[in-house]
């Protein structure tokens, strides 16, 4: 399947975004039951979701 750059930047940044709403979801799950495995999870989200960003970040500036 052959795309556009400028639609593979917008899927990276959609991705981006959800990813990282699941984070603060999961985070916010954190905070209320206090399980450690969350935490895990909250922070495993955020850093994909950094990773995509920067990876549209870059493919922006190229």
């Amino acid at each position: 399947m052959n795309t556009t750059p400028r639609a593979q930047a917008a899927i990276l940044l959609i991705g981006a975004i959800i990813v990282l709403l699941q984070a603060a979801w999961a985070a916010t799950l954190a905070v209320a039951s206090g399980e450690p495995l969350i935490w895990l999870v909250s922070g495993t989200a955020a850093a994909a979701g950094v990773w995509l960003l920067r990876r549209w970040l870059t493919m922006r500036r190229s």
